[in-house]
């Protein structure tokens, strides 16, 4: 009978523990203080130019919901991925983003799962 392993193509499964390296791993990413983390998961977006993360991350903050909920427009989605990082490092700080801080904790810890 063969294994999952092996019919995906690979030689052997993971090394022993490497799961629960995993979930450790994934524990001690929600227990990060919130700006590093957050650094993490935009450093991340950057290198991949992952410019639906930020735009995702953008529609769910405070600013954004407020303004959307007024009629008003957040324009062109307009810069380079640096520049978006930059106004996404200011946009999703501590203060900014306030009662929805764990939510956010919650997606760059599983952005960083996904994409690390």
């Amino acid at each position: 009978m063969l294994t999952v392993w092996q019919l995906s193509g690979a030689e052997q499964g993971p090394e022993p523990g490497a799961l629960l390296y995993h979930v450790a791993m994934s524990q001690e990413l929600e227990d990060l203080p919130y700006e590093e983390l957050k650094a993490r998961a935009l450093q991340l977006a950057h290198d991949r130019h992952d410019f639906g993360f930020l735009l995702e991350l953008m529609n769910h903050t405070p600013a954004v919901m407020a303004t959307a909920s007024e009629g008003g427009s957040l324009g062109e989605f307009t810069g380079s991925i640096a520049e978006t990082v930059e106004a996404a490092e200011e946009a999703f700080g501590e203060e900014s983003v306030g009662e929805f801080q764990p939510l956010f904790v919650a997606r760059f810890a599983t952005y960083i799962r996904e994409h690390s």
